[in-house]
């Protein structure tokens, strides 16, 4: 789809209509008045139209067989009605038999937007002048929307992305146009807007920066997130139960979500970024920042200031089977995750004790997995749930670097930071409340950490496993992934309280060890990496649980 730099987006319109003489006589007034028009003549061809491509109005024949006993434009304003088009259609009833039933019928069972009579001499220019308030009536508005910078490119790109994520059958072309008409929506009163797409997440969705410019004054940038309709209904529907109004000292807002037939996108703007600068991802941050102590500092800001309210709930705990607890929060299931296992490591037996990674063949470590089944009732303990984001990876944390925020701290030194953000809430529930710090500790580990020979990751696991242990021998991105995790770990022993336990934290992070395992994207090497690292929380949970742990005497 090649779209100009000063594009005005067509307005597409499909004509049910089986007369020959109206159909030519209204398709040829509507395009020359700048709308795109498609004729069918039958239901059914209306029906597979609807399906397969792309249109603002549907202008539905009541009549399609010049009699007035047979209305099958009646079953095609149901169908509409019924479906996902309903709220994103603009339907118009035209006839040349207008009764009051059929008047009544319109507009109270399906909704129809508007209704001409063919006798009405100007009844074309009827349906031309009523069409541009009707699409308003379904935020269809701002057609005139231009692109800046050639960012209209991106339309495709961001369709085809999704179109190719999803398996979704609609074609790339209609997907795009579709893409078009939720940023419509979102900027309804601006002239321009330049959009840049940031890394997708890992919901199959896209993330895009979005600038909007209005009478040549240049606006804030927002976050735009995209993706199929029912995964941003879920958002939608988790930001106003579990984020509006909680968050603080850097709340996130979501200004308004946006529906098409098959996608929806939601917009995000940022509070108390007063600089107006671009925001970056966390991952750019945690490469980039001048210093590990800036970034422990904006993440002990974001998850004991920012998010206080959803953890510091008070909470009694309740006994569970935490495993259980983090299948659902990743909506995993055991025999899945066994066949992702042995993806990554082909022969997997599960009921074996200690399995051979390729990474290290000469060492036998405990199977995770019979671990579990070995120790349920080890894995039953009292434990606090809270509101937590559930996908706090760096992709989804938003920084601005530019400005560096400094906190006094009586009769200490000063602590300096970088206000972080958060987006994208498709996750975001009530769950354990250790879930973020054992996702965020994930992704630093199997992510944003280089992947590093195995004597410098077991020389991290040493590290993190025993607190004396230096590695100042390592490589800076290792320190810093040491660094950063020690601290969050304290974080989490904050968030558990009084009781906290060192078990819980291990065992939580056994499961979201093992969730990395299942990850489509991950290297097979650091699959192994976190086979790996699950076999030695299981042998520290032994410890802990005074017995003999297996520790694997690697390389160093």
């Amino acid at each position: 789809m090649e779209i100009p730099e000063a594009f005005k987006q067509p307005q597409r319109v499909l004509y049910i209509e089986d007369d020959p003489f109206y159909s030519d006589l209204v398709s040829k007034r509507l395009r020359r008045a700048g709308f795109v028009v498609q004729v069918v003549e039958t239901e059914q061809a209306a029906l597979t139209a609807l399906q397969t491509e792309h249109f603002h109005v549907a202008l539905v024949d009541l009549h399609l067989t010049h009699n007035m006993a047979q209305k099958h434009g009646e079953a095609l304003l149901s169908f509409i009605h019924s479906s996902p088009l309903h709220k994103n259609l603009v339907t118009m009833v035209l006839t040349a038999y207008p009764d009051e039933d059929n008047l009544l019928k319109a507009f109270q069972q399906y909704k129809v937007h508007r209704y001409f009579r063919k006798k009405d001499p100007d009844y074309v220019q009827q349906i031309i002048d009523a069409i541009p308030a009707a699409l308003a009536e379904i935020g269809l508005s701002n057609f005139g929307l231009q692109y800046e910078a050639n960012s209209h490119h991106r339309l495709d790109e961001i369709a085809t992305t999704l179109r190719d994520a999803e398996s979704m059958s609609v074609p790339a072309e209609h997907l795009a146009y579709q893409v078009q008409d939720l940023f419509n929506k979102l900027f309804p009163h601006e002239d321009r807007l330049f959009i840049a797409r940031l890394p997708e997440g890992l919901t199959k969705s896209q993330i895009v920066r979005a600038q909007p410019t209005k009478d040549n004054i240049v606006g804030q940038n927002y976050v735009v997130k995209l993706a199929r309709r029912d995964k941003i209904e879920t958002e939608s529907a988790r930001y106003e139960k579990s984020v509006r109004g909680r968050l603080t000292g850097g709340a996130v807002t979501a200004l308004s979500a946006a529906y098409t037939r098959d996608l929806g996108a939601i917009c995000y703007s940022f509070a108390e970024n007063d600089s107006g600068s671009p925001l970056v991802e966390f991952d750019i941050f945690y490469r980039d920042a001048r210093s590990t102590r800036v970034i422990v500092h904006s993440l002990r800001h974001l998850l004991l200031r920012t998010c206080s309210v959803w953890y510091d709930n008070n909470a009694p705990r309740a006994n569970a089977y935490l495993p259980d607890l983090y299948y659902d929060a990743f909506n995993l299931r055991r025999d899945y995750l066994i066949e992702r296992i042995g993806e990554a490591l082909p022969g997997f037996d599960p009921d074996a004790p200690t399995i051979r990674l390729d990474i290290a063949p000469d060492v036998l470590v405990t199977n995770p997995i019979k671990w579990l089944e070995r120790n349920h009732d080890l894995c039953v303990m009292p434990v606090r749930r809270a509101i937590t984001h559930g996908d706090l990876n760096g992709r989804n944390i938003m920084v601005d670097m530019e400005n560096l925020m400094i906190r006094e701290r009586q009769g200490a030194r000063t602590l300096e930071f970088h206000k972080c953000w958060l987006i994208d809430f498709f996750r975001t529930y009530e769950s354990h409340i250790l879930r973020d710090i054992v996702i965020l500790e994930t992704d630093i580990k199997y992510r944003l950490l280089p992947r590093p020979p195995l004597p410098e990751f077991a020389a991290l696991e040493k590290a993190l496993r025993e607190p004396e242990w230096s590695v100042q021998a390592q490589p800076p991105e290792v320190r810093r992934a040491a660094q950063v995790v020690r601290a969050l770990r304290q974080m989490a022993f904050q968030l558990q309280g009084q009781r906290s336990r060192r078990q819980e934290y291990l065992l939580s992070l056994l499961m979201g060890t093992l969730n990395v395992v299942r990850l489509r994207h991950m290297e097979r090497e650091r699959k192994q990496h976190a086979l790996l690292s699950a076999a030695m929380l299981c042998a520290e949970l032994d410890e802990l649980a005074n017995r003999k742990g297996r520790w694997p005497i690697l390389p160093e």
